[in-house]
């Protein structure tokens, strides 16, 4: 089964989600246990500084510290009064300082009085005869001489002891010790990490149906447009140009919907092109067809009779349909980028002065006038330094056609104008002006389009197929140049040629 790309996007999401909720959850119970182990080990520890406390009062001298290291039920009896005094210190800590000897040193001057001496505390020897009561729980405290050996205690946990100093006189004189927890052993405390454990795995199971419905939702919206895109390319396939994609994002999405929109566009109005093309040519073709076809039947039927002017009269359409077909062939190669371009150093004014000199007698044939001039400014001299870098033969090509398009239209007795300057682009500007008749403005931009004539001045009469200047354009854009048409001042059309700057 094929997963469709919003499948894909959800489950990738999902897993991405799943991971990461896997991964936190890990994370989250590992350190709890590490920070509650931590915590628990903190309140045996400030338990011990409670616990360093009240020895720091009771054993003020070196002969009671003796007393308490060979007298076991003094120690015991100190123990089991810090547990009654403190029995909820393993749930609600009171705030201590951790150093016994800033406590003691505090507190010297109480300690010094009568009450809080050993010899007037019960916990003199006196006192002892009387029956003891171990406490009820383990004694997790150990008291260690200043070699850190047990006096009192042992050790039972392998991570060691949390302790405090015992300074007497200002003298160290052994440590007080707590056994430091390594897991966690208590029974409550269990209880307790398993119901934070519960919540977590809760937590982390909402987490991942939250994040799945979140994927659902995002994969979805990711993927709207691409399927409407995708519904837009099947209709375009059935050359269903007209239809478009509204989506409106600046993403890669958005920009692949404007691709799509703008090639959309651009097949319809390529086919709309092709159909008036083809209707153009299959017009342009049946005109001269018919007309040979008439004057050749009215032949064969004796109608008009066989002479030397009707074979010329049927030998020029035959001729201005050749041309027809000529131009429909050559631009058919540019459009398929058949045509072969050779790019060098060309002389713009030797080109120029090569096309007017042999169709010199067709001007004289018109009655026309030419004139050639260059402005070249201060980097040229003279007009025969001025080069492009173009093929030689469409260069001749191109201004050839603007001649005959000019001999064509241009009445007679009319000129001319051609200039060519030299612009600080590195560019060559060529303006090409004819004499009347001029065009209307609203044909000024569809000159260059493939058969277009001006209905008041070119007509097929002329002999022309509406093809010349389309493929002055094809030559011009070939060479990266740029060409537009305009009014000329002397009455009739200025095209103006943009070509690049030869590199001498």
């Amino acid at each position: 089964m094929t997963l469709s790309i919003r499948h894909k996007l959800m489950i990738a999401f999902s897993l991405l989600a799943l991971g990461v909720t896997l991964i936190a959850f890990l994370a989250m119970l590992l350190t709890f246990r590490a920070g509650f182990l931590h915590y628990l080990n903190d309140i045996r520890y400030q338990s011990l500084e409670s616990f360093g406390q009240i020895v720091a009062e009771k054993i003020t001298s070196d002969r009671q510290w003796k007393t308490l290291k060979n007298n076991r039920k003094i120690w015991l009896r100190l123990v089991k009064e810090h547990r009654q005094n403190d029995s909820d210190t393993l749930l609600n800590p009171p705030r201590v300082n951790r150093s016994v000897n800033k406590t003691q040193e505090g507190r010297r001057s109480s300690a010094s009085s009568p009450s809080s001496s050993l010899s007037s505390s019960p916990y003199k020897s006196g006192d002892f005869s009387r029956p003891f009561r171990p406490p009820s729980r383990r004694n997790p405290y150990v008291l260690l001489d200043v070699d850190s050996e047990i006096i009192y205690g042992r050790i039972t946990s392998a991570s060691g002891l949390l302790r405090v100093d015992v300074i007497i006189d200002n003298r160290l004189r052994g440590y007080l010790g707590i056994n430091k927890l390594s897991d966690i052993n208590n029974r409550a405390d269990q209880v307790f990490v398993s119901k934070q454990t519960r919540y977590f795995i809760g937590i982390a199971i909402f987490a991942c149906l939250l994040a799945v419905v979140v994927a659902f939702f995002i994969a979805r919206w990711m993927t709207s447009p691409i399927q409407r895109l995708v519904v837009a390319m099947n209709r375009l396939m059935t050359r269903d140009y007209d239809h478009q994609v509204d989506y409106k994002a600046s993403d890669e999405i958005g920009s692949l919907v404007q691709s799509f929109n703008q090639l959309s566009q651009s097949l319809a109005h390529h086919q709309q092109s092709q159909q008036r093309w083809i209707a153009d040519i299959s017009h342009e073709l049946r005109t001269p067809l018919s007309t040979l076809k008439a004057e050749l039947e009215a032949m064969q039927d004796g109608v008009r009779k066989v002479s030397m002017a009707r074979i010329n009269s049927l030998h020029e359409d035959v001729l201005r349909l050749q041309r027809l077909v000529d131009d429909l062939h050559e631009l058919t190669l540019s459009d398929s980028g058949a045509l072969n371009y050779q790019f060098s150093s060309v002389s713009v004014f030797s080109v120029l002065t090569s096309v007017f000199e042999h169709h010199e007698i067709d001007l004289n044939a018109h009655d026309v006038n030419y004139k050639i001039e260059g402005s070249l400014g201060h980097k040229f001299s003279d007009i025969n330094d001025l080069y492009v870098y173009a093929d030689a033969d469409r260069l001749y090509q191109l201004f050839e056609n603007l001649l005959q398009n000019s001999m064509r239209y241009t009445d007679s007795g009319g000129k001319i104008s051609v200039k060519v300057a030299a612009s600080s682009a590195d560019a060559v500007i060529i303006e090409w002006h004819d004499s009347s008749p001029g065009v209307s403005a609203a044909s000024l931009q569809q000159l260059f389009n493939r058969l277009y004539r001006d209905e008041k001045s070119r007509n097929r009469d002329k002999g022309g197929s509406g093809l010349g200047l389309s493929i002055c354009k094809a030559i011009v854009e070939a060479h990266s140049g740029e060409i537009n048409a305009q009014h000329s001042p002397l009455g009739g059309l200025k095209i103006t040629i943009h070509l690049s700057q030869a590199k001498m």
